[in-house]
């Protein structure tokens, strides 16, 4: 009830696959706290099903779980969505970890919410933002950013030729009616963060091209903008710019 709840505020008849799975991710990066206490209380606990964290209820009731709850919370509401997903366990950056996978044009892309959001500190004060890196992963793509599928049969049924090759790619897709979030250029940077700031942005999610020298083309573009920018790596070529 509540998932359904929740996906009529986010989504609407008019999106495609791409932009509700997308909406659905930004939500739970957006209003799930992780919960290290229970994290750390269930490590040596086997009976894990006691914690509300590991569940649904935790992300979406609650609003603070571990991966479990968030992997599990966001099948639920893909699957309402009619959107085929799975969660997958294993580990992620040699931790014991879960994450999902989703089924978009007859392909599955991982999808990690848990690692969706980063802290930035910018002086005296912290903020929090989204990443899509962990959106619509590849297969290498998802095992080179730490996850690695255990032997669970689910996870071997999925881990077979209709597993994705290529990423959607978040960053180049046109997903929400956002412009292309990949640049090589200080002019492509700059006509990126025109366009987002236009609609009220002051801070700026991009994805450098392979090769890109992405100091130059920050200069470049803070020099055609007649701003600084503040710079923070995601790792992958994907950076958060912040208008000052």
């Amino acid at each position: 009830k509540k998932a359904k709840e929740i996906l009529r505020s986010i989504v609407s008849d008019d999106m495609n696959d791409l932009e509700k799975v997308t909406a659905i991710y930004d939500y739970l990066a957006l209003t799930v706290t992780y919960d290290d206490v229970t994290a750390a209380a269930a490590i040596n606990d086997e009976e894990v099903g006691q914690y509300r964290a590991f569940t649904s209820y935790g992300a979406l009731i609650d609003r603070i779980a571990v991966c479990d709850g968030i992997a599990s919370a966001f099948a639920i509401m893909c699957r309402i969505e009619g959107i085929e997903c799975i969660e997958v366990t294993g580990e992620g950056n040699s931790g014991a970890h879960a994450w999902n996978k989703v089924k978009i044009g007859g392909l599955w892309y991982g999808a990690d919410a848990t690692w969706s959001h980063i802290r930035v500190q910018s002086g005296w004060t912290e903020y929090l933002f989204v990443t899509h890196e962990y959106l619509f992963m590849n297969e290498k793509t998802s095992f080179d950013c730490g996850h690695e599928e255990g032997g669970t049969l689910i996870a071997a049924l999925k881990n077979t030729d209709n597993c994705a090759i290529s990423s959607l790619d978040y960053y180049s897709a046109d997903i929400l009616g956002g412009a292309d979030h990949t640049a090589s250029s200080g002019e492509e940077l700059a006509e990126i963060i025109r366009i987002k700031y236009a609609d009220g942005a002051t801070a700026f999610e991009v994805k450098f091209t392979d090769g890109t020298d992405v100091s130059k083309v920050v200069d470049k573009a803070e020099k055609i903008l007649h701003r600084r920018l503040t710079q923070y790596s995601f790792g992958n070529g994907v950076y958060l710019l912040l208008l000052n």
